[in-house]
């Protein structure tokens, strides 16, 4: 007799888990295609600040505010890298 009631807590308990397994999406966790996020600061973070560093300020690759890296490689040479990649690097194309 003392079974049952551990056998009731214990459906009580499963049945109630059921409700939020994991890996299920809460109700507010809808996700933005990649392809519509706009906000800089998201793309960077997402893409960029592995290598780069948080602001730019140089990690793994090199920094973005760097002074002479800056001279060297103007507007349309910085879109084009970020754009396309570089080939053979782990730079990868966005």
């Amino acid at each position: 007799m003392k079974r049952k009631p551990i056998l009731v807590a214990f459906a009580v308990l499963v049945c109630a888990a059921c409700s939020h397994p994991p890996g299920r999406p809460g109700p507010h966790s809808e996700v933005i295609a990649p392809n519509e996020v706009m906000s800089f600061n998201i793309l960077y973070s997402q893409n960029c600040a592995g290598c780069h560093g948080h602001g730019g300020g140089g990690g793994a690759a090199i920094s973005l505010s760097d002074p002479v890296f800056l001279a060297i490689a103007d507007d349309a040479a910085i879109r084009g890298v970020a754009a396309n990649g570089v080939p053979g690097t782990s730079m990868p194309a966005l």
